[in-house]
């Protein structure tokens, strides 16, 4: 990420705003969070909700980062298997930047869970059987596998994931409680996937160089 260290920007930053921008993009999870704590009037069962999301995003950084490791001993392989993740994150900025205006309805999506417990098994089994979610977080990782070194700088790799996600949600939960946000989130919600869409883009295209270096 040559273009970003000219910056002073360090990976790990870069690191989290990549996770954030996919996390905020409107999807299963963002809807089934926001639904769970509207439709209850609950702050609980969406705070549930997130962990249950961020639980899914956890295996899922688990498994990207065994992924990586294995990769890893055969340098070449390795290489393409970046530049395979880095073009799927291409293509999903391209897609959210071009993505049509729409507005997200409460209603749509999966259905409300009424208790805390039922709140985190949805946000974890819708998360974590939607293979695009995972896709892109295995991805992410291989992105910036090679900017680590030691057990500690790995687990914190993989403890981000999960922590960001956590984060992210908990915010849309709160916002939708203690704020009433979802008439922004449902109408405005398309502008997040274009914001995150162009930086997605410029962050793939910025790491070719670190890649094939």
């Amino acid at each position: 990420m040559s273009a970003l260290y000219s910056l002073h920007i360090p990976w790990f930053i870069v690191y989290i705003i990549t996770l954030f921008l996919f996390d905020v993009s409107p999807g299963v999870s963002f809807i089934i969070t926001a639904k769970n704590t509207i439709k209850n009037k609950s702050l609980r069962i969406g705070l549930f909700t997130a962990l249950g999301v961020a639980c899914s995003d956890g295996l899922s950084a688990i498994i990207g980062f065994f992924f990586c490791s294995l990769l890893q001993k055969h340098h070449t392989i390795f290489q393409y298997a970046q530049l395979l993740g880095m073009s799927y994150l291409l293509c999903i900025g391209i897609r959210m930047m071009t993505s049509a205006k729409k507005e997200y309805s409460i209603d749509d999506g999966p259905t409300m869970s009424k208790y805390s417990i039922e709140g985190f098994k949805s946000g974890f089994l819708y998360t974590f059987s939607n293979i695009g979610v995972a896709t892109i977080i295995i991805s992410v990782i291989s992105q910036f596998y090679q900017y680590v070194n030691g057990g500690l700088a790995h687990f914190g790799l993989v403890m981000v994931v999960p922590f960001v996600s956590f984060f992210t949600f908990a915010l849309i939960s709160c916002g939708c409680y203690f704020l009433k946000l979802w008439w922004l989130f449902g109408k405005k919600a398309y502008l997040m996937d274009k914001i995150g869409g162009f930086v997605i883009i410029l962050l793939a295209i910025t790491n070719v160089k670190s890649i094939l270096g």
